[in-house]
């Protein structure tokens, strides 16, 4: 969508922000335990914003929130070599998203196998590399693909699932949105 007003732009930043504060790796949101939402925040970066500089404002938070709990977790071990390509596996994410826009009638999440497409290609790319990144740069077990397809298949599902879950959650809410905004212009031609 590229019609945003300032005022929509911020929202919409400010509401992924928080949401990324509040669920990244549950380092922060002690009280909730919510689910990262990381991947779908990417997602939707993508497919809200064009611009690749609201990717790279949201990987400098995500890489802030990280460092910020580092003593809380045991000090530097989640920045290592793997950690380098949560970089690529997130721009995935993004490019889903953008790829979304572009494919999706008027620019909206309406059309179910399209968005189911681009959530489900993007997550097993991104928890490929991700999970890739992490497995051959921290494992003891260096070079064993049979491993590291079980732990891939370990957390592919369930990461899906996350990502799924939180992707109908901002459809849902861009819709009312979309309902709200057609009937708020209606009025104003009556």
């Amino acid at each position: 969508m590229s019609s945003f007003t300032k005022k929509q732009i911020a929202l919409i930043t400010l509401a992924l922000s928080l949401l990324l504060w509040l669920t990244r790796g549950q380092h922060m949101a002690s009280l909730a335990h919510l689910p990262d939402a990381s991947w779908a925040i990417f997602f939707a970066l993508g497919f809200y914003f064009s611009s690749p500089l609201f990717f790279v404002a949201f990987l400098g938070q995500s890489v802030l929130i990280d460092l910020m709990v580092m003593p809380q977790i045991g000090g530097l071990s989640i920045i290592n070599p793997g950690y380098a390509l949560l970089l690529p596996a997130y721009f995935v994410m993004w490019l889903s998203g953008r790829w979304l826009a572009k494919n999706s009638p008027a620019n909206n999440f309406s059309t179910f196998t399209q968005l189911l497409k681009a959530v489900v290609v993007g997550v097993v790319i991104c928890e490929f590399i991700s999970s890739a990144g992490f497995y051959f740069f921290i494992s003891a077990n260096t070079g064993d693909l049979t491993g590291f397809i079980q732990n891939l298949g370990q957390f592919l599902l369930n990461d899906l699932l996350i990502t799924l879950a939180y992707i109908a959650l901002f459809a849902a809410i861009h819709s009312a949105f979309l309902g709200y905004e057609q009937k708020k212009l209606a009025l104003k031609k009556v």
